[in-house]
């Protein structure tokens, strides 16, 4: 789906339907979809589809208040308010076009962005979210440095490979690994397993080996992709593991979409011939 009228020159787009957006006397022979709707008597529908779009926004700010202009990498920011985009009214309204409590959000790219967790939606532009998420699949593209020595659970300095430009990562959250852990998944009643994330606080070349440099760090910082609580917990971390970027700053207008767990962005479908999608007129694909 989310290659037609997307991505309209895929090839891929051929095998679903015709080019979208299509004329609304044609759409019911063409991709639909098939919905069922929760209730005491569920109802099964099955759907045109006329349009496809990301449910996407625009950046106006974050910081510990709202009102805030851009956004600065410090973790502890929970406030983040939004320039509402075409299509889109209001956050605070039903689905598909509302957010909600667990929503995931990518700012900027995968590869270079941040992924946050929508904690609550505090009205029609703003949101209390949790920042600097790792995702259960690699980020492809995202800075990335690798361990060049074991680290004790109690140590505030690591040693990385190459170097790490404090001027623009201060303070930025760092995964010690590649994905989020999460659940186990052949018992999920076990408790929740979760990478121990850093946060960098300073960064010198190292005093006696060159290529490499030496890293000021907090233990035990980030937040778990599941509930958006504080992860916690240090641990030993041995030589050779990669180490993820996971924040960074953003500036006003920043592309801001929902996104599902794999990173890829969430696609809205319309399902009628409006010209503009409404609360009640869609599908949210994942």
């Amino acid at each position: 789906l989310a290659s037609c009228g997307v991505h309209s020159t895929d090839p891929r787009c051929a095998l679903a339907s015709d080019r979208l957006p299509l004329a609304a006397d044609i759409a019911g022979n063409q991709l639909k979809i098939k919905v069922t709707k929760l209730g005491s008597t569920p109802v099964v529908q099955s759907l045109a589809v006329t349009n496809l779009r990301y449910f996407e926004f625009k950046l106006a700010g974050g910081g510990a208040a709202a009102g805030i202009t851009g956004m600065l990498i410090d973790a502890a920011f929970t406030k983040m308010d939004v320039v509402n985009a075409q299509y889109v009214t209001a956050l605070n309204v039903g689905a598909p076009m509302g957010l909600a409590l667990g929503d995931l959000l990518l700012l900027g790219s995968i590869a270079d962005g941040e992924v946050v967790r929508v904690m609550n939606v505090d009205g029609a532009d703003a949101l209390t979210i949790s920042r600097g998420h790792a995702l259960p699949t690699v980020m492809l593209g995202r800075k990335t440095w690798t361990l060049a020595a074991d680290a004790a659970a109690g140590a505030t300095t690591m040693d990385v490979h190459g170097t790490f430009d404090i001027s623009i990562y201060v303070n930025a959250l760092v995964l010690m690994g590649t994905v989020e852990a999460g659940f186990d998944a052949t018992n999920k009643d076990k408790p929740e397993v979760v990478n121990e994330m850093v946060i960098v606080t300073a960064a010198v070349a190292h005093p006696t080996i060159v290529g490499q440099t030496q890293l000021t760090v907090t233990r035990g910082q980030g937040f778990k992709l599941s509930n958006g609580l504080t992860r916690g917990g240090a641990a030993t971390q041995t030589a050779g593991i990669t180490m993820t970027l996971l924040s960074k700053a953003h500036a006003t207008n920043t592309v801001v979409m929902l996104i599902g767990k794999d990173g890829e962005p969430l696609v809205v479908t319309t399902n009628a011939a409006a010209a503009v999608q409404t609360a009640g007129n869609g599908v949210l694909v994942d």
